[in-house]
């Protein structure tokens, strides 16, 4: 099941689209993100969604499945605004893992994209 988990992220997070090579990918193999359903994607993708659109910096927005009672908090860092595009950066949790935050760029299409790690501000 691990091994589809991205390509049913990618299929479920139609709202945001993630633009990324797939060696990207590796943050979410090793992550708690890396078992969820596609339920439990449905209802993450849509909050991310939102806290991307609409939170203010240093907001969270709470998701939950009650299906399968897996929850979470999207937590938006902060905006950077040294950017050809708006981006946010956001830290999933509960983060067992310890990863860092990941940063989201709106595309002219209003689009959200994850931006690679290696990618300059």
């Amino acid at each position: 099941m691990k091994q589809k988990t991205p390509l049913l992220l990618i299929m479920t997070l139609s709202l945001v689209s993630f633009a990324c090579q797939a060696s990207n990918w590796q943050w979410l193999h090793n992550s708690s993100l890396g078992d969820l359903s596609d339920a439990d994607w449905a209802a993450l993708s849509q909050t991310l969604q939102d806290a991307l659109n609409t939170a203010k910096d240093g907001e969270s927005r709470h998701w939950r499945n009650p299906e399968s009672g897996r929850q979470g908090d999207i937590r938006v860092l902060n905006t950077l605004r040294d950017t050809a595009m708006p981006c946010r950066q956001v830290r999933f949790s509960p983060n067992r893992d310890g990863s860092g935050p990941l940063t989201f760029c709106q595309s002219t299409g209003k689009t959200w994209l994850i931006r690679s790690p290696s990618a300059k501000k």
